[in-house]
């Protein structure tokens, strides 16, 4: 045998390589109708959620005594922070399995999410408040957050607009969060409103099944791949490992710290968010006797004005120069400084019609998520988009974690004064700073990159 066989034969694997595996992808515009069914079936429960406890917690519902206050105001936040918690460590767990099975991800997030509504079903047939609020359990391992981290990270892998799909996404969820507890509030009874709920979960599923379907794509082998090509597939498949720890999501920020800026802003907007509806409901249940019906009515202001806020701020600005950056950058400020406005006026408000006209101010806040996100994701590299936006979810779990038992304590200590409303527009103003401080750093150091390239 000659040398230059033996060589050859040195430099060949003892074991065969792993041949290339076939990549789960369901077309972004295919999924865009699930957020909006999704929210439906959420909304058809959120606001009856609500009264419900009330209902389960006070004599009257409609005028909660300080005792049952308190008591009902501790409950909800206590379910929701524990609720929080589960969404956050299950994060990282969740990751891989869900960019990997995109549709076997959609389908499982709505299997357990509807496990809520479920429990609210029967915590209040049988009338145990325990039962009701154990359905947080599953919103917490189904949360919206998790929701829209699938969901973006369709958007990211399958198209170069994401800006506008995470719009249209937000968009579509909000119109859902809207019109449902508007439909729900033309009904008098918790069981019909929450049935409603569990069969838009279903056709939800059914939508999945049917119509977005993962298209499945071998990976070419590497040695038949450029250097360019073969650095984006490691990259892919780097996005696809397993994340074993629950701070291994977080290695984005660990490798840019500007990046931690936008982590920062997200932190302290997401422990405003997650809880300051419900204090919202709370207040006003309590301190101007909100029913039901009144609570729908404001949850479809908000997100009915929102949705339509992004719908036309995003066709007049597409007609623009603007570049998309400038965009979601100048978007997300505003969004950021009218919700702190709002939320200031929410701690002076004396009067019941002082909350709509406040409500409709806060709508234009809802947005800055989405914004915040785009403008993030637009300075990342395509390999870095889906492990960027699973660190963002974390981010946003421990936020959400601490919301309710921060925002939840102050508000059942002061005992509905509306005080807690003035903390969550300082947290917010934070979020504002921490995203200009972002941009500029971020800014420099793209500005140092350059010249190089």
């Amino acid at each position: 045998m000659s040398t230059d066989a033996i060589a050859t034969m040195e430099t060949q694997p003892l074991l065969p390589k792993d041949p290339p595996r076939d990549v789960s992808r369901i077309a972004p515009n295919r999924v865009l109708p699930v957020p909006l069914i999704a929210a439906l079936a959420m909304a058809s429960s959120a606001a009856t959620a609500y009264f419900a406890y009330a209902t389960l917690l006070c004599k009257d519902a409609t005028k909660c005594q300080n005792e049952e206050f308190r008591s009902y105001a501790g409950s909800v936040a206590a379910a929701t922070a524990v609720a929080n918690l589960l969404g956050v460590a299950t994060t990282g767990t969740l990751q891989a399995l869900l960019t990997r099975h995109q549709q076997f991800g959609l389908l499982l997030w709505l299997g357990v999410r509807s496990m809520s509504t479920v429990m609210l079903l029967l915590g209040v047939s049988i009338r145990n408040i325990f039962a009701a609020l154990s359905g947080r359990i599953f919103e917490g391992l189904a949360s919206d957050n998790l929701l829209h981290f699938l969901l973006n990270s369709i958007y990211v892998r399958g198209s170069d607009d994401t800006s506008s799909l995470f719009a249209r996404s937000l968009a579509l969820y909000m119109v859902g969060i809207s019109i449902g507890p508007f439909l729900v509030g033309l009904l008098r009874n918790f069981t019909t409103s929450l049935s409603i709920a569990l069969g838009l979960f279903a056709v939800a599923a059914v939508y999945i099944l049917l119509f977005a379907r993962a298209s499945k794509s071998s990976r070419i082998a590497p040695d038949k791949l450029g250097p360019s090509e073969r650095e984006t597939q490691q990259d892919e498949a780097a996005e696809e490992q397993p994340t074993v720890t629950f701070w291994a999501p977080l290695k984005p920020f660990v490798d840019r710290p500007a990046l931690g800026l936008f982590a920062l802003t997200l932190f302290c907007f997401n422990m405003s968010q997650s809880y300051i509806f419900d204090a919202l409901l709370i207040h006003s249940t309590v301190r101007f006797g909100f029913t039901n019906r009144q609570h729908g009515f404001l949850i479809t202001i908000a997100h009915s004005i929102a949705s339509s806020y992004i719908f036309v701020a995003s066709f007049l600005l597409n007609k623009t120069s603007i570049s998309r950056s400038t965009r979601d950058a100048s978007q997300s400020l505003f969004s950021l400084a009218v919700q702190v406005v709002a939320l200031v006026g929410f701690g002076f408000a004396d009067r019941a019609s002082q909350i709509y006209g406040l409500t409709v101010l806060i709508a234009f806040g809802l947005p800055a998520l989405s914004f915040i996100k785009s403008y993030f994701v637009s300075k990342l590299d395509e390999g870095e988009r889906v492990p960027g936006l699973a660190a963002l979810a974390v981010v946003e779990g421990v936020g959400s974690v601490l919301g309710p038992v921060v925002i939840g304590r102050w508000q059942t200590v002061s005992s509905g004064d509306g005080t807690v409303f003035f903390g969550a527009a300082g947290l917010v103003g934070l979020a504002a700073v921490s995203f200009c401080l972002g941009a500029i750093c971020v800014h420099r150091d793209t500005s140092e990159q350059s010249p190089e390239t």
